[in-house]
C-alpha cells in the first residue's frame, strides 16, 4: 500500500475516532437540550426538545407522554397538580421540560427535592443555580415560594419502578 494512501487512511480513522463522538454528543444535545437525570427511573429534566430527542427520551428512558389540557394553572394549582402525577408510580417516569430547562423546570424540580427527598429549600434552590438559574434573585416572587414552601407529603419517597418476574 502507498505511503500516502496509508497516512490518508490513518488521518481519516483518528477523524473518525474523535469526531464521531464529538459528533454524536452534539447531535444529542442539540435535540435533548440539558437532559439531565433527576432520579433515575422516576424524573426526568429537560429543555424544550425536538421531536426526534423526545422520542430518544421517551425511548431510552421509557417515559409516559402525559401533558396537561394546555391551560397554565396558577402556581399551586400546578404544583398540586404536579404532586398528583408524582403520587402515583404508575406515571413513572415523568419528563420534566420548558424552553430551556432552567426556569419552570428548575422550579419543580426543586419541588420535587423537597416533597419526595427530604431536601432543604436552601439545597433545592442551590440545586436550582447549579442548574443554570442564574437570574433568581430577580424573580423574587419565585424565589420567596421556593424559600417557603412546605412539603406535603414527607412520609414517602417516590421509588423506581420494579420489574415483576413472571414464571
Amino acid at each position: 500500500m502507498p505511503k500516502l494512501l496509508r497516512i490518508f487512511l490513518g488521518m481519516l480513522l483518528g477523524v473518525m475516532l474523535i469526531g464521531g463522538p464529538i459528533s454524536h454528543a452534539y447531535n444529542r444535545q442539540r435535540h435533548m437540550r440539558n437532559f439531565r437525570v433527576v432520579r433515575d427511573g422516576v424524573l426526568y429534566r429537560s429543555g424544550q426538545m425536538s421531536l426526534s430527542g423526545l422520542k430518544w427520551a421517551i425511548h431510552d428512558y421509557g417515559i409516559t407522554w402525559w401533558a396537561p389540557d394546555g391551560l397554565l394553572p396558577a402556581a399551586e394549582e400546578g404544583v398540586r397538580l404536579f404532586r398528583e402525577v408524582m403520587d402515583d408510580p404508575k406515571n413513572y417516569p415523568v419528563l420534566i421540560h420548558c424552553f430551556a430547562g432552567i426556569h419552570r423546570t428548575g422550579a419543580f424540580c426543586a419541588i420535587y427535592r423537597m416533597e419526595y427527598e427530604n431536601w432543604t429549600n436552601a439545597q433545592a434552590i442551590a440545586e436550582m443555580r447549579a442548574c443554570g438559574y442564574k437570574d433568581l434573585e430577580d424573580e423574587w416572587d419565585l424565589l420567596v415560594y421556593l424559600e417557603q414552601y412546605q412539603p406535603h407529603s414527607l412520609a414517602h419517597t417516590p421509588q423506581p419502578p420494579t420489574s415483576e418476574k413472571k414464571d
